[in-house]
């Protein structure tokens, strides 16, 4: 079994070779701003005709593991020294965009799922713009929740996050009926980047929670299971799908009706 595998992963390393650079080339070339899904799905059943696996679309990235020192922000680059930057986390060119974001929307309330490098970028932007804001922060496990609030305290951060235990039900989909945030306003932005199990039901639960016109960003949204729910959200009252930004492992965005 075990030399099995190998062979597979060496034959997909073969395969993967030509239509990588060519996804790298292309995406690089393309703008940051939504294309739509229907041009996604186009483009993945093309793919697939040479490489016939799960998630042909996110082909172009390489989940390797880099150091903050590539982090062009100061402020971040220190507060995020020493975590995970790439790899299953935020890589470097989706924290510089989301950054950019940040500053743009000056929102006062931001709910995350996924607790991690945003979340620590959250804090350190309302620090730095001095606004008087609230993350609130879905996280799945509770060994995680203690160690971020550990790490927002070192960075002085923990005033401006409430970060919430909710657990995954069977379906590995948050159980939203243990989620009840204290809120003094609804939120300017929504960022999915977790649970690790399904996201399907994130969005839909949140959208009550958010002003109309607030804008949301899934990572991640080159992944065959992210663009199947985009295609549902999109079937959601109250939802506006716009598409997905070709940056990082892809970020998905739209605004709250």
């Amino acid at each position: 079994m075990k030399k099995k595998t190998l062979f597979r992963k060496g034959l997909e390393k073969v395969l993967s070779a030509k239509p990588r650079k060519r996804l790298q080339a292309q995406y690089a070339a393309w703008p940051n701003t939504p294309r739509p899904l229907a041009e996604w799905a186009a483009l993945r059943a093309e793919i697939a005709k040479s490489y016939p696996y799960e998630h042909p679309l996110s082909l172009h990235y390489v989940p390797e593991a880099v150091s903050a020192d590539l982090i062009e922000v100061s402020e971040l680059r220190e507060n995020l020294a020493g975590r995970t930057i790439g790899a299953w986390a935020l890589d470097v060119d989706s924290i510089h965009f989301y950054w950019a974001e940040l500053l743009r929307l000056r929102p006062e309330v931001i709910i995350e799922c996924g607790s991690g490098t945003s979340t620590i970028m959250a804090g350190t932007y309302f620090k730095k713009t001095g606004i008087n804001g609230q993350l609130i922060s879905l996280e799945q496990s509770e060994e995680e929740k203690a160690s971020i609030e550990a790490t927002l305290e070192k960075l002085g951060l923990a005033e401006y996050v409430s970060v919430y235990y909710v657990p995954l039900g069977a379906d590995q989909n948050y159980d939203f009926s243990k989620f009840s945030p204290e809120m003094d306003q609804k939120a300017d932005l929504i960022l999915v980047d977790g649970p690790r199990g399904s996201r399907l039901n994130t969005l839909p639960n949140l959208k009550k929670f958010a002003k109309s016109g607030a804008r949301w960003f899934l990572d991640d949204a080159l992944r065959d299971s992210e663009q199947s729910y985009l295609q549902a959200w999109s079937k959601e009252e109250g939802i506006v799908v716009e598409g997905v930004i070709p940056l990082g492992k892809g970020f998905g965005t739209g605004s709250i009706r």
